[in-house]
């Protein structure tokens, strides 16, 4: 009996250790899928049978080839099921407390993983970060450099957005250079100091993000230098950003390249002077805002919402299709929602007004300064609070809905 007890133990450990070997194999084999929208996917396979959760996200990657390259390890499924906990710490999947020293630790761990995939986009790959965890940044991240395509995707669940914090000390994304690209999706940036995205001269692709309580001297959320850049903003939040210094309290937009914000909310930001929300050097590229919603943001001179600008004699024009100013100030100059000033021509199309505020122009201020003269077609009434400096004569206003087509 005592050798076949001895027999049944050794059949035990050596199908343990196959198991576990199965586990290793199929934990490190490589599966590359088919494309999606142009990217080859690595897909880090997961046993089914762990018992943690552990993620992973973007690492270095040498590549010689212009292959775009998502990296991403997967979530580790738990076979812990019913798991509860007293505990007033935080909880994964109930499975056990969350003390706050392992939170911090978890932050650091995404930061520095983060720092990695930015070096990586520097390299020369094409990297798609994808987060599933929150970073508290404890040093500023490095700088996007020259001709580097960076792109970052929140995966955090259902129910809520990774956060990216500055901790009210450092800018998040940074970049003093030429011919490279950003894009943040599904991610909340905040308290950043000195701006959440400060891009000198890259093109810039937000989707379906929050920028909250964010400062800088200019468009403390995103600010974008002169350039032939580009930039597409959609489905995204604008909160409580402030410009200290200067103009556009969310975002600051002086490229000539082209632009586009769509189905966003700017709410409460500021600016010490034009633009509470937003201020933009209209380019020989149309620009084009729809659908978005303007409320309770203030300048501190002109454009309680929106201030634009001419920045070259070729001007293209500036459409709103479908938008709403409600409730925005311009403390002591004029256009409560939005200020023009000379060359431009404005399409408003279905766009409303209600209860913005400002010494003239309580909805829209438009200033000729001996340029070009504006003309502006309103669909399908101006606003009651319309005002013309210094000649209205100089101004060609229109009620038409005949140029409501916005360029694709």
């Amino acid at each position: 009996s005592g050798r076949r007890l001895e027999l049944a133990v050794s059949s035990v450990v050596l199908k343990t250790l196959q198991l576990r070997r199965s586990i290793v194999s199929t934990w490190q084999k490589v599966e590359w899928g088919g494309a999606e929208g142009g990217k080859q996917v690595v897909n880090f396979r997961s046993p089914e049978t762990a018992v943690s959760d552990s993620t992973d996200g973007a690492f270095p990657v040498g590549s010689e080839s212009d292959t775009d390259l998502i990296i991403q390890l997967p979530s580790v499924k738990s076979t812990h099921k019913n798991n509860t906990s007293s505990s007033k710490g935080t909880t994964l999947r109930g499975a056990s407390p969350v003390s706050k020293d392992e939170e911090l630790r978890e932050e650091m761990n995404w930061e520095e993983k983060l720092t990695r995939a930015i070096y990586a986009a520097n390299n020369g790959s094409r990297t798609v970060f994808v987060i599933r965890g929150n970073v508290r940044l404890t040093k500023p991240l490095p700088w996007i450099q020259e001709n580097a395509r960076f792109s970052i995707r929140g995966s955090c669940g259902p129910d809520r957005k990774c956060v990216i914090d500055g901790a009210s000390k450092y800018p998040i994304f940074v970049s003093y250079a030429s011919g490279c690209s950003l894009s943040v999706v599904d991610l909340e940036l905040r308290n950043a100091k000195g701006g959440a995205a400060y891009m000198k001269s890259c093109s810039v692709e937000v989707r379906s993000c929050i920028f909250r309580k964010n400062e800088g001297d200019y468009g403390a959320a995103i600010f974008m230098g002169l350039g032939t850049q580009t930039f597409d903003i959609s489905d995204s939040m604008f909160i409580d950003n402030k410009a200290l210094l200067g103009d556009g309290g969310a975002l600051f937009l002086s490229t000539r390249g082209k632009g586009r914000i769509t189905n966003c909310t700017f709410d409460g930001n500021r600016a010490k002077n034009r633009g509470g929300a937003v201020k933009y050097h209209s380019s020989n590229e149309a620009f084009v805002c729809s659908a978005t919603t303007f409320r309770s943001n203030v300048a501190g001179t002109g454009g309680g919402a929106m201030w634009i600008s001419p920045t070259a004699s070729d001007v293209a024009d500036v459409f709103f299709m479908g938008c709403d100013f409600s409730n925005n100030k311009a403390l002591t100059g004029n256009g409560g929602a939005i200020g023009l000033e000379t060359q431009l021509t404005g399409h408003f199309c279905g766009t409303t007004y209600t209860s913005n505020q400002a010494r003239e122009g309580d909805d829209v201020e438009l200033v000729q300064d001996g340029g070009l003269p504006i003309h502006l077609y309103f669909c399908p009434v101006r606003p009651e609070g319309l005002h013309v400096t210094p000649d209205p004569k100089a101004v060609a206003v229109a009620d038409t809905c005949a140029y409501c087509v916005a360029p694709s």
